[in-house]
């Protein structure tokens, strides 16, 4: 190859790998905004999420989001999280900087190199291929929970300040208090009830009564 056409060369790829990398809004109710160099914007269908976009769902609203890879993300009312994508197209990583509300993941293993995370505050959840949920939901005024439910697979959940680290395998739950206090994981009656489907042309992806009000997903009294 001429040396002068190297630098366009690179440009190309470089390009062809944002393109890759970035996730798209395949169906939304309501109101869903994506932040964009510093400024927010509506979401429609087709709407693409990129490394860096902030996502924001409004009350009554949802998005699924579907990767490049076949992962999905169901984000439910009143959910913020920043998107990242950190690698390359065969060491694929996604980052979730997890601020509050509730996402169901259904990770999708590209090859042995590729991972996801979940990242709030000190905790980061890591997934290897699976259908899991997560959640930030008030307790009460001066204490929120960190939530992680597994459907399929496992997910390690390690504390950054203690490297503790704890596995919730399938069926199994995690309720981190105040996201600070970790308690054992174990089988929660509720989350057989949640709502796992991520299609939308098998059927409802959110029950009506979540939609209008996200806090009777997670049990009040727990």
């Amino acid at each position: 190859m001429n040396v002068k056409w190297i630098p366009i060369f690179i440009l190309i790829m470089l390009c062809a790998a944002t393109e890759i990398s970035a996730a798209t809004i395949t169906f939304f109710i309501g109101d869903v905004w994506v932040k964009t160099n510093g400024s927010w914007h509506h979401a429609d269908k087709g709407t693409q999420v990129k490394s860096g976009n902030v996502v924001k769902t409004g009350r009554g609203s949802l998005a699924i989001i579907a990767q490049a890879d076949g992962s999905t993300l169901k984000v439910y009312p009143r959910t913020l999280f920043t998107y990242r994508e950190d690698g390359q197209k065969n060491r694929a990583k996604t980052i979730l900087d997890f601020i509050s509300g509730m996402i169901f993941i259904k990770f999708e293993k590209r090859n042995a190199d590729s991972s996801f995370e979940i990242q709030h505050r000190t905790l980061v959840a890591s997934v290897r291929g699976t259908l899991f949920y997560v959640a930030v939901k008030r307790k009460n005024l001066f204490r929120k929970d960190y939530w992680l439910c597994v459907r399929e697979g496992s997910v390690l959940l390690t504390e950054k300040d203690s490297d503790r680290s704890v596995s919730i395998d399938q069926g199994k739950g995690i309720l981190v208090k105040g996201s600070k206090e970790l308690t054992p994981p174990k089988s929660y009656d509720w989350t057989g009830r949640l709502n796992w489907n991520m299609d939308p042309a098998k059927g409802a992806v959110i029950d009506p009564q979540a939609l209008k009000d996200d806090n009777v997903v997670i049990p009040n009294s727990y």
